[in-house]
């Protein structure tokens, strides 16, 4: 059986929005809160890079001991004010599912199963033909446990074949989280997976092949964190004809408040005479959505990296020991592939809803304020930030999330300061831009247990 390598990238900005002090304000009802400043610059006419008195970059040695220095080109919305929004975590109902399968195609919807079970005929002997060839071709250097193993998983795999059914069965509640359709004359297998605790949406062939140039190449992932790719390009079609059939793509799905921040080859091998080639054959376009003129962030807050601790989280991780718990819920962010033969795959990680705009023409910090506010918190995290060159600053929206309503969230403007660039960043300064407190992204996205110390 063939198979793919899709990287996931899983990139978290569900963030934490730390205590706050003096008078507040509520973004969400209970939930989150800022605090007034006589520092807030009024917002009611102008563009907001004018009316807080950005600079186009900033330089600065903050700690030259420490060798931690600021060399920053800055990036302001071309906006004149931001907003706080509502969002909330979307899990799609079984009409959700039948609608967004209506939107990319009018053809014959099926259960695709996933368990041995319940799948045809078809595609067991897929499983049966991949297994064998495991056990020939690695028979040699398999451990004995391994050997045995597979073989208890061909047995069952025989028994479930000879039961199978031929065919796939019609939908019809779409109950199921996995569907074979066709879109554009190819076999597709949509996807909702993840079920209560989150949700991703996803569009894939059903046989991990794309037809390119009458050839069949196997995907086998994107070449997500290297832009260099040494390899010929296949893909005859042009860069900007294949924006236009992504965004005609997530159109027909209702997403147009989406838009392309990034652009990566879709990375691929040919398999010939045993031997496989890697081809560039087409384009990855990264989404992320955008509100009233402003980008909202999805880098990966995750990766392992320096994290910094509100002074909570310290003094809790002297008195306790605790361990990082995954919350089933990350970003939102989108992959649109697409080659010759049109969008070829599809990805919608961690989907939420837009609610009601909370507040409008927020009132922000003036830039002065941000800046000694990153300053003061580079220098209190000892060690973080040691021998970190900050090359990147970004006003953006990111979600916080509501303490007191699991799955709700207040979409507010933050200052992104950061080292490294987007997708890999080492070391991060993130300042709520309304009241000025530190956003600890990574402590308030984890679920963090913690238990008492014995004596």
């Amino acid at each position: 059986m063939k198979k793919i390598y899709f990287i996931n990238i899983i990139l978290i900005i569900i963030l934490g929005c730390s205590a706050c002090q003096n008078k507040e304000v509520d973004y969400v009802d209970e939930g989150i809160h800022t605090q007034t400043e006589t520092s807030m610059i009024d917002m009611s006419t102008g563009k907001i890079k004018d009316k807080l008195s950005v600079p186009d970059s900033w330089t600065e040695k903050v700690d030259s001991d420490k060798g931690i220095t600021i060399g920053a080109n800055i990036i302001v919305p071309d906006v004149s004010s931001m907003k706080v929004v509502e969002a909330s975590e979307f899990h799609p109902s079984n009409e959700d599912k039948k609608q967004f399968i209506a939107s990319i195609t009018s053809e014959a919807v099926y259960d695709y199963p996933v368990a041995y079970d319940e799948m045809t005929k078809e595609q067991l002997e897929e499983y049966i033909a991949y297994n064998e060839d495991c056990l020939k071709q690695s028979s040699d250097i398999m451990q004995d446990n391994e050997k045995e193993d597979i073989k208890n998983t061909l047995q069952e795999l025989y028994t479930y074949y000879e039961l199978a059914q031929e065919e796939y069965s019609l939908t019809t509640d779409y109950s199921s989280y996995s569907y074979y359709t066709k879109y554009d004359n190819r076999n597709v297998i949509i996807q909702f997976m993840g079920g209560d605790e989150n949700t991703d949406i996803i569009m894939r062939p059903d046989d991990y092949n794309v037809n390119i140039e009458s050839e069949v190449y196997d995907i086998v992932g994107f070449q997500i964190m290297n832009k260099e790719i040494y390899a010929e390009n296949k893909c005859k079609l042009n860069e900007d004809d294949a924006k236009e059939l992504a965004y005609g793509f997530i159109d027909k799905l209702g997403y147009g408040d989406f838009e392309i921040v990034d652009t990566y080859p879709l990375a691929c091998t040919a398999y010939k005479n045993d031997e496989h080639e890697l081809i560039y054959n087409g384009y990855t376009f990264v989404m992320n959505r955008n509100i009233y003129g402003v980008t909202v962030d999805s880098r990966d807050w995750t990766l392992p990296h320096s994290h910094p601790q509100s002074e909570h989280m310290s003094s809790m991780s002297e008195e306790y020991s605790g361990w990082v718990q995954w919350p089933g819920y990350g970003f939102e962010i989108m992959y649109v592939c697409v080659n010759d033969d049109g969008v070829v795959y599809f990805s919608y990680r961690a989907p939420y809803k837009l609610g009601e705009v909370i507040s409008s023409d927020v009132n922000l910090l003036s830039f002065d304020r941000i800046q000694n506010t990153i300053r003061e918190e580079i220098i209190k995290q000892e060690g973080i930030y040691d021998y970190k060159m900050f090359n990147n600053m970004e006003l953006k929206y990111v979600p916080i999330k509501d303490e007191a309503n699991p799955g709700k969230y207040s979409i507010i403007p933050v200052w992104i300061l950061s080292a490294g660039d987007v997708y890999s960043t080492s070391a991060y300064v993130v300042v709520n831009a309304i009241d000025g407190t530190i956003v600890y992204m990574y402590e308030q996205y984890y679920e963090i247990e913690f238990e008492k110390d014995s004596d």
